[in-house]
């Protein structure tokens, strides 16, 4: 959780959408909408890590790229 979001007490829902490759890399990473506070800069440091661990999507059997929106729900510990 970023430090200026915890700091300011800072929520929100994240979405990130980017395209699985063929080899389960990603790329054409971007935020929907950024709230501020650092939040849209972790979901997509998180989002850029997990390069290579995607399963490609198939389309009659075939493997094919694929755009994918992934949410992150940004909660602070009450």
């Amino acid at each position: 959780y970023p430090k200026k979001a915890q700091d300011n007490k800072k929520e929100a829902n994240v979405f990130v959408t980017f395209t699985v490759n063929t080899d389960g890399t990603i790329s054409d990473e971007t935020l929907k909408e950024d709230p501020g506070h650092g939040l849209g800069e972790e979901a997509l440091r998180v989002i850029r890590l997990s390069s290579g661990k995607w399963e490609p999507a198939t389309e009659n059997g075939n493997v094919i790229k694929a755009q994918k929106t992934q949410p992150f729900a940004f909660r602070l510990n009450k």
